[in-house]
């Protein structure tokens, strides 16, 4: 957790919290989202956790013991992550690659041109530069896999490797 480092998050029969750098580790009570795909804790909250899911886009503000959407459609999402700056980035199936303003405002908006029919499986940030971004993407209607990359903040990609 960027709150704590000491606090991680894990899913292994469940969603799991440790609090004290991975040596021991504690199923946290409450049923998980259906079909996680990705976490992402916050960046000012400690039981703040954001969840890519089946059912889409998930947030729990008590450490994982409840779940409410925060995306306006209930569709898979395959990623979520919170940016140095606050902002949110998802990956909805169906909207494309979104982005929120912060924790405070989760009115999200597309980002740019997109990828097509790529679906975004990960997201990487360059730590020292947050507008470049690399995406791992599988294309919908092959499976073929490619890897992204983006200056601009997602705005525009290139495919720069297969």
């Amino acid at each position: 957790s960027p709150v704590n480092p000491s606090v991680l998050w894990g899913v292994f029969g469940g969603l799991q919290r440790s609090n004290d750098g991975g040596r021991t580790w504690l199923r946290v009570a409450g049923r998980l989202p259906d079909g996680v795909l990705d976490f992402s804790a916050s960046r000012s909250r400690l039981d703040t956790v954001y969840a890519a899911a089946q059912t889409g886009v998930m947030r729990s503000l008590d450490g994982g013991s409840s779940w409410q959407s925060v995306f306006v459609r209930r569709a898979q999402a395959t990623i979520v992550r919170q940016l140095p700056s606050g902002e949110l980035l998802t990956y909805v199936v169906g909207s494309g690659l979104m982005r929120a303003p912060s924790e405070a405002d989760l009115s999200w908006l597309p980002i740019g041109q997109g990828l097509g029919e790529e679906i975004v499986m990960d997201l990487a940030v360059h730590p020292g530069s947050p507008a470049v971004l690399f995406a791992i993407t599988v294309q919908g209607t092959t499976g073929a896999q490619s890897v992204f990359a983006s200056g601009d903040a997602g705005r525009h990609w290139i495919r720069v490797g297969a």
